[in-house]
């Protein structure tokens, strides 16, 4: 497992070949209650983002850890190793508010009332094949079904091209995760794989369950 993990916590896995990151800017939008503005972020590298916000954020991922039901994770992950994880590429957050700029002033517990949700964009394999990335979409779980997971998908499909990837893939969708299901579906990815018996989730308890692959050309 130690070499996995040396995988996927390694900023050195890939190196993103874009190299006018003026050509992504943040983008507002209006919720479906069209009276909440939220704005999404990129973020280029670890340092653009607020401190409190990566603990919010990896306190969010280790919750759904915990639930045991969308994650290939038994255990929490330290803030480090979110945040290599998470921040080791490009990362978006998706706040309440048009600020011009995320702020180092905001407590943890602001963030969680402030920030709906998050998503990266790294490459899924090394050399050859770095021009497929892959992505994972992190909605804050006290403000959930509101779009947010539609509106970060829109904006994944809109700058991963222009980050240099020509193709997503999304591996490891458990059977049981109805909504990201949907979510992906609905945004244009194609089911293209299957893996029987892929996983052992805390809600079916014994029985392993499957899990599907999706992708699609960008």
């Amino acid at each position: 497992m130690s070499e996995f993990n040396n995988v996927v916590f390694s900023r050195n896995h890939y190196t993103p070949h874009y190299s006018t990151p003026y050509r992504i800017e943040r983008v507002t939008i209006h919720l479906k209650d069209l009276d909440t503005t939220a704005t999404i972020y990129p973020l280029f590298n670890i340092n653009q983002a607020p401190t409190n916000l990566i603990r919010f954020l990896s306190q969010e991922y280790n919750d759904e850890i915990l639930r045991g039901d969308t994650l290939p994770f038994f255990d929490k992950l330290a803030v480090e190793e979110f945040q290599n994880f998470w921040f080791g590429q490009f990362a978006a957050v998706m706040c309440i508010g048009d600020e011009p700029e995320l702020s180092e002033d905001i407590t943890v517990n602001e963030w969680a009332k402030r920030c709906l949700g998050s998503f990266f964009i790294k490459s899924a394999y090394p050399g050859r094949c770095s021009h497929i990335c892959t992505t994972n979409f992190l909605v804050n779980a006290g403000i959930r079904r509101r779009g947010i997971g539609f509106y970060m998908c829109e904006c994944f499909l809109r700058w991963a091209p222009t980050l240099g990837y020509s193709r997503c893939i999304i591996d490891l969708v458990f059977e049981t995760n109805i909504g990201l299901k949907r979510l992906l579906e609905k945004c244009g990815f194609h089911k293209v794989g299957k893996v029987n018996s892929c996983a052992m989730l805390k809600s079916t308890k014994d029985i392993l369950i499957n899990s599907f692959i999706f992708t699609k050309e960008l």
